[in-house]
Parts: structure tokens; C-alpha cells; sequence
């Protein structure tokens, strides 16, 4: 019976929990390994979880506000492009971002946002 007063769940709030989800793993995933003593394991997942981040997004929501000048994507084509000091530069300041973050959700879904859209989450 109390299941008829539940509000039913429309595609946009399921969209936003799927982007939330996505969003809020990648932060658990730099968490993990932000103190991996492997600065190159460290880094390359780090890329990994940005890169699989952003490719999700992208695929599923084409119309997600991924800017193209973003941190994660300069960490990306750093990494790819052999950098290494550009690149760790660029993780260790990603790094520092998660572990400044406070631990309420939004926050952490915030910082992940900054990292794909600087611009937007200046407004």
C-alpha cells in the first residue's frame, strides 16, 4: 500500500543518479590510490579513472557539459603524450583536490564536476 504514495522515478532523476554514481566511484577510485607509494601505478590510475569517467559520460550523455580544456583532460594528453613531469604535476594537484575535499557528497560530486567542467561550476 505505502508503495502507491512513492514518488516513481522519471529518466531525468535516473540520468542524474547514473551521472552522481559515475562521478562520486571516480572519486573513491583517486581516493584509493592517492597515497600509492608507485608514483607511476598512482598516476596511470588515475588516468584510467578519469579517462573510463569521461568516456562513459560522453557515450552515454553526448550532451553532458564536458568542457574540452579541463584538468583531467590535460593529465590525459599529458600522460599520453610522455610528459611524465606535466603529468605527475597534474596528478598530484588532482590528488590534492580529493584529499582536501570534505567528506559530504556533494562536495565530492562537486570536485569531480570541476575536473570535466571549471567553467561551469564557476557559475
Amino acid at each position: 500500500m505505502f508503495g502507491l504514495f512513492r514518488k516513481k522515478k522519471t529518466a531525468q532523476d535516473e540520468a542524474i543518479a547514473d551521472i552522481e554514481y559515475t562521478l562520486l566511484r571516480t572519486f573513491e577510485r583517486i581516493e584509493q590510490v592517492a597515497d600509492d607509494p608507485d608514483q607511476l601505478s598512482r598516476r596511470m590510475k588515475i588516468v584510467a579513472a578519469l579517462a573510463a569517467m569521461t568516456g562513459a559520460l560522453r557515450d552515454t550523455y553526448p550532451n553532458f557539459p564536458i568542457e574540452n580544456e579541463n584538468i583531467a583532460f590535460a593529465l590525459i594528453d599529458a600522460n599520453a603524450s610522455g610528459h611524465q613531469a606535466d603529468s605527475d604535476g597534474l596528478a598530484g594537484a588532482i590528488i590534492d583536490l580529493v584529499k582536501r575535499c570534505p567528506s559530504q557528497r556533494k562536495e565530492k560530486i562537486d570536485t569531480m564536476m570541476w575536473t570535466i567542467a571549471p567553467n561551469m561550476m564557476k557559475r
